[in-house]
């Protein structure tokens, strides 16, 4: 037998359990003592735990099971006020055209698969095993990113930008980005954008009116155009947009819109080296534009400073 067989079956019970009534919260984790244990300890932080809760469950291979269990835990966008699992099985029923005994079938095996990730921590956020004063891997913390562009005849136009970031340290003031096209950064938050040059571009720098303390929220949003008066029109031509990840990601989404002439052909990549980047497009990547033209792109656990997004070519 397993020595592990005794606290896997205890962690699959606890998961049992948390998935019940108003789901992943900080007072019915605090009765998952085995989840706890794997998540890093009691004395962790809950912003922390739920931090990497939802990275291990974003490592499902199946991407479908790991959208059902974010259901079944409330942590899916819309779900947070259903207070009842019952609930939470309908409306995720109504949207993927499941009945709820099915989705409950499925749950329980996704519980299992879920237990077995945790218990290895082959996740991005994994604390080493069964410590009770680890935290994630990078100082800062992106929970979510949204890149939203558009492109007017295979020009650059405009983008905006969301970082919903949690503080893994105390005292941060700002936070930056940089840019190797000349473009004018309007902060949309209660940062104020400063704007410097750098030996690669420019430098975007968003300063907080009050330091970021660790375990804190805050959500950076900003929108960036190009410079008319000191872009090069040929700068302006786009083939791809990407990111690089460098502080860890639980999830990410870019949103291109086309204007005008359309793109003879999109795709999306993820986890390639600054060389490698865009790659070829195959099959599997293929995007296609809606109506209006747009294209969306969603990425997980995203880090180590490698490239994720989507090119094109006219």
């Amino acid at each position: 037998m397993n020595k592990n067989t005794g606290i896997y079956e205890d962690l699959i019970t606890d998961l049992m359990y948390l998935r019940k009534d108003k789901g992943f919260t900080a007072g019915r984790l605090r009765n998952a003592s085995t989840l706890l244990r794997v998540l890093g300890g009691a004395g962790q932080d809950f912003l922390d735990l739920r931090v990497r809760f939802i990275s291990a469950v974003n490592s499902l291979p199946d991407k479908r099971a790991a959208n059902l269990m974010m259901a079944a835990y409330g942590l899916l966008p819309g779900y947070k006020g259903l207070s009842q699992l019952s609930e939470r099985r309908k409306t995720y029923g109504q949207q993927v055209g499941l009945k709820i005994d099915a989705i409950a079938k499925h749950e329980n095996a996704a519980i299992r698969e879920l237990a077995i990730q945790l218990l290895t921590a082959r996740y991005t956020m994994s604390p080493l095993p069964f410590s009770s004063n680890v935290v994630p891997h990078n100082a800062a913390l992106h929970e979510y990113v949204e890149i939203n562009t558009l492109v007017k005849d295979r020009l650059w136009q405009e983008t905006t930008e969301t970082y919903e970031i949690i503080s893994q340290v105390d005292d941060v003031g700002w936070l930056e980005i940089s840019s190797d096209i000349p473009a004018i950064v309007t902060s949309t938050c209660d940062a104020k954008a400063v704007t410097e040059p750098s030996s690669n571009g420019l430098r975007h720098r968003f300063c907080f009116d009050e330091p970021l303390m660790r375990g804190s929220a805050t959500t950076l949003t900003f929108t960036m155009a190009p410079d008319s008066l000191l872009a090069d029109l040929t700068s302006l031509v786009l083939i791809e947009e990407s990111r690089a990840f460098h502080e860890p990601t639980i999830a990410a989404k870019f949103i291109i819109k086309f204007i005008g002439q359309q793109p003879s052909v999109i795709w999306q990549y993820d986890h390639l080296a600054i060389y490698e980047r865009p790659g070829k497009p195959i099959k599997q990547q293929l995007l296609i534009s809606d109506e209006s033209g747009t294209v969306t792109a969603t990425f997980t656990d995203l880090y180590g400073g490698m490239f994720s997004g989507v090119a094109w070519g006219w």
